[in-house]
């Protein structure tokens, strides 16, 4: 704008005024043609910290430069001043109470008869700017420092899809970044580039947060697998401008995943192996918890089949292993029970009476039970129904009796007779007889050391059948294992 004098004929306080009036809402100032101030606005005063009376016939930059005012643009100003020149320049400046400020200085020449009388000078305050843009670039910075500090792979790209940034981590990565090239496609396992560009399409579309498992290729030529995450980014006027994202290498963990779940189908397996052994047998077996309660922590199906048919319930984990104890065998049980809970191996035979007088023999197993650490954290208890074995022993002692009773009654109460008529029989010599007589007494003879020979021989396989072979619990009798 050329200012001119003419422009200036009905200002009333100073030729300037009503011009300085008309070209700034900010700070103004009028100044001779040396630079020095003739007049300063309301605002300039409050900007500055400096009353009109103040400013008037000083120089701005004797006034409010400083310390940390830049020495090229002051150079460049005062230079523009003495050659009369017009200019538009940002500096700081520091006002009467020294605080710093920012601003926006335009100075406009005034000529009068082709000769620079005076200038105008228009201050804009720039500190807020200058603050949101200082505060910008910290933030801008801080993103850049977070992001080249983080292991994961952070990427940005803008509204047109090309890649716009990528933090060191990707590049450590990949061996290398083209910025402002189409995406990172490039960086994909072939077969997942058409999953990348759908899952693009649709969070461009939609301007939605997005998340998928993809294979990038690393600067060796070998894929790992990452987990790409990415959200929309807008700028301050809340336009759209692309997304930020994030590529995560989960390859180890896919790996110690896949090798986890093998490890399990083992463990599965090992698990059922187990099992089927553990309820294949015809023992009965718990794994009880300590006092008060003893609590079951396991069992197999004999356990559960014999708590059913000799209490009626379902046994289940955490049940109170002394409802199935009998009342008076469970003081004993406790102490055998602190016995192995302390690490002792306890082995005992017991006779247990229960309801509607059924009476089972059993014989009971307790053993600690540890864990890795060498604690012991139960006790497996171990119950094989010794019930047939234990009957058939006592009925073979019942036998064994009954035959040496017999065996004492043939060798004593049958054979006394038999000895009477031996001893009667050698009174009778044959030699003393004749004819049928004497054959009537050699029979007699015959006959009586018959007998006496066949009650030995009976005596000798009776005392010979006491010691009948050993029970053997496969071979005959029917099994049935019950918990006490």
């Amino acid at each position: 704008m050329a200012v001119t004098n003419n422009m200036l004929k009905d200002a009333p306080t100073h030729p300037l005024t009503q011009l300085v009036a008309h070209l700034s809402k900010n700070g103004a100032i009028i100044l001779s043609r040396d630079g020095v101030i003739e007049w300063a606005n309301p605002a300039f005063s409050k900007l500055t910290g400096y009353t009109n009376e103040e400013l008037i016939g000083q120089r701005p930059g004797k006034l409010l430069l400083g310390e940390k005012s830049d020495p090229a643009t002051r150079k460049y100003m005062e230079e523009q001043i003495k050659a009369k020149q017009a200019f538009t320049s940002e500096i700081l400046n520091y006002r009467k109470s020294g605080d710093p400020f920012w601003v926006s200085l335009q100075y406009h020449p005034i000529s009068q008869d082709g000769e620079v009388t005076h200038f105008v000078a228009v201050v804009v305050d720039l500190t807020d700017q200058r603050k949101n843009q200082e505060a910008l670039r910290e933030s801008e910075s801080r993103f850049r420092y977070l992001a080249n500090s983080a292991p994961a792979l952070i990427w940005m790209i803008n509204s047109d899809r090309k890649l716009e940034y990528a933090n060191q981590a990707w590049q450590a990565f990949t061996g290398g970044v083209v910025t402002g090239q189409p995406g990172f496609e490039e960086y994909l396992h072939p077969d997942d580039r058409e999953l990348w560009g759908k899952t693009l399409d649709e969070a461009f579309t939609k301007h939605q947060d997005f998340e998928l498992e993809l294979r990038m290729v690393m600067h060796d030529g070998s894929y790992r697998t990452v987990i790409n995450q990415g959200a929309p980014r807008y700028s301050d006027d809340e336009k759209f401008t692309g997304f930020i994202g994030s590529c995560l290498d989960i390859s180890e963990i896919k790996e110690a995943q896949t090798r986890l779940e093998e490890a399990n189908e083992r463990l599965r397996d090992s698990e059922n192996k187990l099992n089927a052994f553990f309820n294949s047998t015809t023992d009965t077996n718990f794994l009880l918890g300590g006092p008060p309660n003893y609590p079951v922590l396991a069992f197999n199906k004999t356990a559960a089949d014999a708590v059913q048919a000799l209490f009626n319930k379902e046994l289940t984990t955490g049940d109170n292993f002394l409802d199935y104890t009998v009342e008076e065998l469970r003081p004993k049980f406790r102490e055998d029970m602190e016995k192995a809970m302390s690490g002792e191996k306890v082995d005992e035979e017991r006779k247990v009476e229960y309801e509607q007088d059924m009476v089972v023999y059993w014989k009971a197993t307790y053993l600690p039970a540890y864990d890795e650490e060498g604690e012991v954290i139960g006790v497996a208890f171990n119950i094989t129904n010794i019930d047939a074995q234990r009957k058939y022993e006592l009925a073979l002692e019942e036998k064994n009796q009954k035959l040496e009773e017999i065996a004492h009654l043939q060798s004593h109460e049958i054979r006394r007779p038999v000895a009477s008529l031996l001893g009667l029989l050698n009174l009778l010599n044959p030699k003393n007889f004749d004819g049928e007589n004497r054959k009537i007494v050699e029979m007699m003879h015959n006959t009586v050391h018959e007998m006496d020979n066949i009650i030995h021989k009976v005596v000798e396989l009776t005392y010979e059948n006491e010691q009948i072979e050993t029970f053997n619990p496969g071979s005959n009798g029917t099994e049935t294992t019950a918990g006490e």
